[in-house]
């Protein structure tokens, strides 16, 4: 199951810029009590980038919190979250 950002409390996201780099951080608690988070993945298409939470059911040890840390490529000019594609981030442009 991939984490929705309608479903996440508390959503967050920090931009920091070194050099050349964009490095987002992106946290939150997602708000399925039976569920935590398993894994964050992200993938690309064209210039966007899609950030998946993934979640499975809630064991010992396993947390429904995040925090992901992710740099953000010159090309990419958007963020998105979850499969529905939420827009997050988008690259400010200096004229």
């Amino acid at each position: 199951m991939i984490l929705e950002y309608k479903d996440v409390q508390g959503f967050a996201i920090k931009e920091a810029v070194k050099g050349s780099i964009t490095e987002l951080t992106i946290s939150g608690l997602e708000f399925h009590s039976a569920l935590a988070v398993k894994e964050i993945v992200t993938r690309t298409d064209g210039k966007k980038m899609i950030v998946e939470v993934l979640l499975t059911p809630a064991t010992q040890g396993l947390s429904g919190r995040f925090e992901y840390k992710v740099d953000i490529p010159p090309a990419i000019e958007t963020v998105e979250f979850g499969s529905e594609r939420y827009p997050i981030w988008k690259r400010s442009r200096v004229p």
